[in-house]
């Protein structure tokens, strides 16, 4: 998703489109499945890459693209 929100920052118009389906997707698992960590057996964890705080991280980049800077990307 990276990816594809710098490509839509771009003005890439087929990005852009992905980049709201693939939100749409990932909110919709968040609300059905829940949260589940990278974690071995999806074990709660605190880790950024891995864990809890990512996966609120990463809501925090779908909504606010501009405001929270990439942590992948070194932004």
């Amino acid at each position: 998703m990276e990816l594809l929100s710098v490509l839509a920052d771009q003005g890439h118009a087929g990005a852009a489109t992905a980049l709201t389906h693939r939100a749409g997707q990932v909110l919709g698992r968040l609300e059905d499945q829940g949260h589940r960590c990278g974690t071995p057996d999806h074990v709660p964890s605190p880790g950024l890459l891995t864990g809890l705080s990512g996966i609120g991280y990463a809501l925090l980049r779908l909504g606010f693209p501009g405001t929270v800077p990439s942590v992948l990307l070194l932004h």
